[in-house]
């Protein structure tokens, strides 16, 4: 199969890297507490990827069973855990 993407792959992996790289200096250099960084961080994400999950993801996250349900909601807590320890890490000690 012989398709050519409409992005180049190296391109969408260097935003990622830039984008990876420069989110602690950004957290680090933001006024205010923790956790409403992480909040604002994971809001504006959703926002951004919304177009992209396309018109039939509410109906698809709808069919989820119940198993299925309890992995995304305990996946959705241990996110959020991470983001709100890493962030308040980033005020005791140096980013860059």
């Amino acid at each position: 199969m012989d398709e050519n993407p409409p992005v180049s792959p190296w391109l969408v992996l260097s935003a990622g890297v830039f984008a990876i790289s420069t989110g602690a200096v950004f957290a680090r250099m933001a006024d205010a507490p923790p956790l409403i960084i992480a909040a604002y961080r994971m809001g504006l994400s959703a926002l951004f990827l919304l177009p992209f999950a396309g018109p039939g993801a509410a109906k698809e996250a709808g069919r989820l069973d119940r198993k299925d349900l309890i992995t995304v909601v305990i996946s959705g807590f241990f996110l959020a855990l991470h983001f709100a320890t890493w962030i308040s890490s980033l005020f005791y000690t140096t980013v860059a």
